[in-house]
This record gives C-alpha cells, structure tokens and sequence, in this order.
C-alpha cells in the first residue's frame, strides 16, 4: 500500500482512533501494510485477560 491509498483508507475513521500495527507475519523486521481494519482489542498485560481490562475499538495496520 502506498502513502495515497493509506490516506485513503484512513479517511473512512475518525481522527481519535488509536492505531496500532499488527506484528509481521514473515521473519523480516518490517512489513509491507496492505489493510487497515478496524478491531475491538481487549488491553491486559498478562495472557489471561481479566474481565475488567478494557476493550477499545481501534485500527490495525496489517501485512495481510
């Protein structure tokens, strides 16, 4: 994706939404980003998320 389809895409969600990037899905340290989905993503900082960690509506840069 370059930067013009990226502002594109980004145009679609409002100015607030936190982004975050998605880890890559092949061993190179940087990936390529060809989507921009929007993800309910559950905050915990241990691998048993507890029911009062928020969930946040955020956007997702992926490889895929």
């Amino acid at each position: 994706m370059n930067v013009k389809e990226l502002k594109q895409k980004l145009n679609n969600y409002p100015d607030d939404m936190d982004v975050f990037i998605h880890s890559t899905l092949t061993e190179f340290k940087y990936g390529l980003v060809n989507s921009v989905v929007s993800k309910k993503i559950r905050f915990s900082e241990n691998d048993t998320p507890s029911e009062i960690s928020p969930i946040v509506n955020c956007l997702v840069l992926t490889e895929d």
